[in-house]
């Protein structure tokens, strides 16, 4: 009855259902053995609670694990592979079976043998390491070196040992036999065994853990060497070392800081900066180096700094001096610039945007500009928080724009062009920044927003914001007449007319609809004296080559799209048919077609400036000149 009762419980996990229907048969044999586990009403078979239900088929499942009364470890680990997705019935089952089997030894044969998947196996071993009563340690030796070049960096690595050092925790002696086993063959896939394990023994006799690592600084393995300096490093940024042996520590670093092995030397200023965030010698050794501008030793600090609380590392007397050691880090080490990244927007975000716009800067003067880097991407979550703050847009497009340093004024005008492609056309400048400016300031402000700015939107936006200046009226309508008049206006005369007319219907200040009509006046007596002119229909292009011009451009603009797209996770992932005809696209996604959506016209543009076609090598030389300005000159 027992067996047929775990049957039943079995269908019904993996059915996903609480009660079943008993066929003739089963309820006779069940009615006559009635329990407090289940109960029957009708022929429906329901247990008493979800756990009852688990501890059956744990025990149904557990019994396909057993020949003779022996645990098969290939059969173990597949039944617990299966179960992964049941994880109340997993750890019951592998509560019943763990300690008749070694895990460690059927995982690592399963992936040596690629007989079961990689990330089953390890979770099926990490929820095993607490239900274990004697932990074999050449079993976890070489499950190490059978998972290493598959995890290595991995998350589920990072549990899986997480859960074996938990286990060590309260098993000092083990983790002694566990570090002796492992010098003797020490290699790069057992490192993280051995930091796990003196990083555990730390927690329960920390002098043990030290002493353990301190002598292996005397190994000629320069791999052993590392991993227990570093891990030094480790026990230090935890407090588990006395002020006697954080000394000893500091001096291994030192003499290993030029060390000729890779190995040795990034340990020992691994540990100076994990030391650094507590203890002032520490940081005062970091400090060195980033005079010394050691690139090295300022990405660990950011990969450090990463992993910090911010509220702690602000009150920290070293950390400006930290982040300002980040403008050294050149843009092409993406992996550290996105850890800088993510550590500007954690500071930003915490409300010192002032200081996070004073990083970039520097970063900036002192790398310069690479358009192979723009910082809208490198600095992608820096940049979105920014650009959804209009007083910080606006101030520092002010002053980057009349900066006397190239790259400001080149990121500038990439975040010109940035705002354009998300459709945030209209920017500001800071009238609090231009109050101080003089007459010189803001004509070379001007020149340069004309020389980088082509969209007309921005330009009419950042042009009217001049207005809301201090004195504006003898300080800034000049310039906005006269660039309105000769520059937007001449370019962009249609856009510039629909604004003004917003502006007139809007204010009643006598002088602003004075500037208004006069600006109107002249770009309507351009127009007109354009519109007066004659047609020469003999300069007109022939309409069939306006016809084929229009087919290879459109060409043209499929293949960019169709390039665009290659980087497009779901082109990636997703197989695309293109449509020939129809109204409407439909997907496949598991066997379903999902809704029809319907099909939209779509359409881009930008306008060109007229000049661009009347004088373009005209308008562009006349840019340049914008763009290279200096203030004093006329």
């Amino acid at each position: 009855m027992g067996i047929r009762l775990n049957e039943i419980a079995a269908v019904m996990l993996q059915e996903n259902c609480d009660c079943m229907e008993l066929s003739e048969k089963d309820l006779v044999m069940l009615e006559g053995h009635l329990d407090s586990t289940f109960l029957i009403n009708g022929n429906i078979l329901r247990f008493i609670s979800d756990e009852e239900r688990y501890k059956h088929a744990a025990k149904h499942f557990s019994s396909q694990c057993y020949t003779n009364d022996q645990c098969i470890p290939d059969k173990w680990l597949e039944v617990a592979s299966k179960l992964a997705p049941f994880s109340e019935t997993l750890d019951l089952f592998l509560s019943y079976t763990v300690n008749d089997t070694d895990p460690f030894l059927a995982a690592a044969e399963a992936i040596v043998n690629d007989t079961e998947e990689l990330w089953r196996v390890l979770d099926v071993v990490r929820r095993s390491v607490s239900k274990i009563d004697n932990i074999n340690i050449s079993s976890i030796i070489q499950l190490c070196d059978a998972q290493h070049e598959h995890t290595k960096r991995d998350f589920m690595r990072g549990r899986l040992f997480d859960e074996i050092g938990s286990r060590l925790e309260t098993r000092p002696e083990l983790c002694c036999e566990m570090l002796a086993a492992l010098r003797p063959i020490f290699r790069e896939d057992i490192t993280s065994l051995y930091t796990t394990t003196i990083q555990s023994l730390a927690k329960t006799d920390a002098d043990a853990a030290y002493r353990e690592a301190i002598n292996d600084l005397t190994s000629e393995d320069n791999l052993l060497h590392a991993n227990a300096l570093w891990s030094l490093g480790v026990l230090k940024a935890r407090g588990y070392l006395s002020e006697p042996q954080s000394g000893t520590l500091l001096t291994h670093c030192t003499s290993n800081i030029e060390d000729q092995v890779d190995e040795i030397r990034n340990a020992a200023l691994q540990s100076i900066v994990k030391g650094a965030l507590i203890d002032n010698d520490f940081a005062g050794e970091l400090s060195e180096q980033i005079d010394l501008r050691n690139l090295d030793a300022i990405c660990f600090l950011a990969s450090e700094l990463f992993h910090a609380d911010y509220a702690e590392l602000k009150s920290n007397q070293n950390f400006n001096q930290w982040i300002t050691s980040f403008e050294h880090i050149p843009f092409e080490r993406e992996g550290i610039v996105d850890t800088i990244d993510y550590i500007l927007d954690k500071m930003y975000k915490a409300g010192d945007a002032g200081q996070v716009i004073a990083v970039i800067e520097k970063w900036l003067i002192q790398q310069g500009y690479d358009k192979n880097y723009p910082i809208t991407k490198i600095l992608n979550s820096t940049t979105h928080e920014i650009l959804q703050d209009q007083a910080i847009l606006s101030r520092i497009l002010t002053v980057w724009l009349v900066s006397d340093h190239q790259p400001l004024t080149l990121a500038a005008d990439e975040i010109f062009s940035h705002c354009v492609t998300i459709r945030s056309l209209e920017p500001k400048f800071d009238t609090d920044v231009i109050n101080g400016y003089d007459h010189e300031d803001i004509l070379l402000l001007v020149r340069r927003m004309l020389g980088f700015v082509d969209n007309e939107t921005q330009l009419l936006s950042l042009t009217l914001s001049l207005l809301e200046t201090a004195d504006a009226l003898k300080r800034t309508y000049p310039f906005i007449e006269s660039v309105l008049k000769e520059e937007i206006g001449a370019d962009f005369p249609d856009d510039t007319v629909k604004k003004l007319e917003e502006v007139k219907s809007s204010t009643s200040q006598a002088e602003l609809i004075s500037l208004c009509d006069r600006v109107l006046k002249s770009i309507n007596d351009y127009r007109d004296a354009l519109s007066n002119l004659p047609q020469i229909k003999e300069l007109a292009p022939n309409p069939q080559h306006v016809e084929r011009y229009y087919i290879e451009r459109d060409k043209h603009m499929r293949e960019v799209h169709k390039e665009a797209a290659k980087d497009s996770i779901i082109r990636q992932i997703a197989t695309t048919i293109p449509l020939k005809a129809g109204r409407a696209s439909f997907s496949f996604f598991q066997g379903e077609y999902r809704e029809p959506s319907p099909l939209h016209a779509y359409e881009h543009y930008i306008t060109l400036p007229r000049r661009f076609i009347f004088d373009s090598i005209g308008l562009e030389l006349r840019k340049i000149g914008y763009r290279q300005s200096r203030k004093g000159e006329e």
